[in-house]
């Protein structure tokens, strides 16, 4: 059987090191505010308060930094999967003397991002923008900024040149490369990425109660046509075409989704 010395075990203590202050020396709680209270009710010197605010300083930032990393693993524990939502197809054009190839691609728009990411984020204090600089002309720098609200940030960056495919103007090419940076230091700083939709391709809807079927290769291509339109001209010309072909044969799903895929470019270009 163990035996005790008959006197009650006392946990350990953390020791408050002593502070000096006007040549007195105290015993405060370890709180920045409570340094600074001690120093002004016994007339600390400018020199010692301006060493003071340095640590109160110090202790604040560190506090924030602590209460981010905190913020973003409980954000990660709870953070939603972000399926890719769009599908682009369009031909290369013909190099060396290579035939062009179709090329296609799933991925996860900027706005499906969002709306799965910053509202997420928020419900733990953090909040998000983007930062853009050309230190390397023409290549564009974009930075995320994630930033608790207790002050502290975190920033991912990345850089390229504009995309200059599908004969774009100057301005597009540049917006282009943005909202591909944007998505992808969004996904970054926070630690996501997207996954395969299994849902993107099936070619199917529901009108009336009725499961309706869909051109979904041809409907996709002109989708990935609308969303390369390089001006507005171009843009209106191409919807026309494709939605009296989705009227002709009375597509109803057709035609939403041309009108959707014209409207999101329309707001990309202007």
């Amino acid at each position: 059987m163990a035996q005790t010395n008959g006197s009650a075990h006392k946990p350990p203590t953390t020791e408050v090191p002593p502070v000096q202050i006007s040549g007195e020396t105290h015993l405060v709680a370890p709180t920045p505010a409570e340094f600074l209270r001690i120093a002004i009710d016994k007339n600390a010197t400018v020199a010692e308060l301006k060493e003071l605010m340095v640590f109160y300083e110090q202790c604040e930032q560190n506090l924030a930094r602590k209460a981010y990393f905190k913020s973003i693993n409980q954000f990660k524990r709870v953070a939603p999967d972000i399926l890719k939502n769009e599908t682009v197809e369009f031909q290369s054009r013909p190099k060396d003397g290579k035939s062009a190839q179709t090329i296609i691609w799933d991925f996860a728009t900027l706005d499906h991002i969002c709306d799965h990411v910053i509202k997420k984020l928020s419900e733990f204090d953090i909040t998000h923008r983007w930062a853009f600089e050309q230190p390397h002309p023409p290549n564009i720098r974009v930075g995320c900024i994630l930033t608790h609200v207790l002050g502290h940030s975190e920033t991912t960056w990345m850089e390229r040149p504009p995309d200059n495919s599908g004969d774009k103007s100057p301005i597009h090419a540049l917006y282009s490369t943005v909202s591909h940076l944007e998505r992808y230091t969004l996904l970054s700083a926070v630690g996501l990425a997207t996954k395969d939709n299994p849902e993107l391709h099936k070619a199917t809807s529901t009108i009336a109660g009725q499961v309706v079927s869909t051109n979904t290769s041809e409907l996709d291509q002109q989708k990935a046509i609308l969303h390369n339109a390089a001006n507005e001209k171009e843009l209106g010309t191409k919807f026309r075409e494709f939605y009296s072909k989705a009227s002709a044969a009375k597509n109803k799903v057709a035609q939403d989704e041309l009108i959707k895929a014209k409207n999101k470019r329309l707001k990309e270009l202007f």
